[in-house]
């Protein structure tokens, strides 16, 4: 597993004194991405500011692109990912901090573990479950294809 956890000084709301430096260090993200994909574990977390999956980076090509356009092109192919904005007081954290979430799991383990897809390779949008005279059910809805 890797987890990384990029510098986030340039794309911090926090950060009133942002300058053109900001995108280099935004672009360390792409160490993250390259690190993955030479040793290509079975999981990846991404944890970091809420507006981590849309900040510019330099990739390696030279071109400025969202974050989430980089780890699509260097990652989609091999990883399903799911990304969300949580507020990490709601699971239990100390201090209201609200962070972006990526989750990745490489392809040839998702089918078997991932909560996120089904066995058709749908993703699973929403987990809903409740009881109906005195039985559980459990309604997946879903949406199709990956990310």
């Amino acid at each position: 597993m890797v987890i990384a956890t990029p510098p986030c000084q340039g794309m911090s709301v926090a950060n009133h004194k942002k300058n053109l430096d900001d995108i280099k260090r935004n672009s360390l993200v792409i160490e993250s991405i390259n690190i993955i994909n030479t040793i290509k574990p079975k999981f990846f977390i991404f944890e970091n500011v809420p507006a981590f999956m849309k900040t510019i980076c330099t990739d390696v090509d030279g071109n400025n692109k969202s974050i989430e356009e980089a780890i699509q092109m260097h990652l989609g192919d091999s990883y399903n990912y799911f990304s969300q904005i949580l507020n990490f007081k709601n699971y239990g954290g100390n201090s209201s901090r609200t962070r972006t979430l990526v989750i990745g799991v490489r392809k040839d383990f998702s089918s078997f573990i991932s909560p996120l897809y089904n066995d058709e390779g749908n993703r699973i949008e929403k987990i809903i479950e409740k009881e109906e005279n005195g039985e559980k059910i459990v309604e997946k809805r879903i949406q199709s294809g990956y990310y």
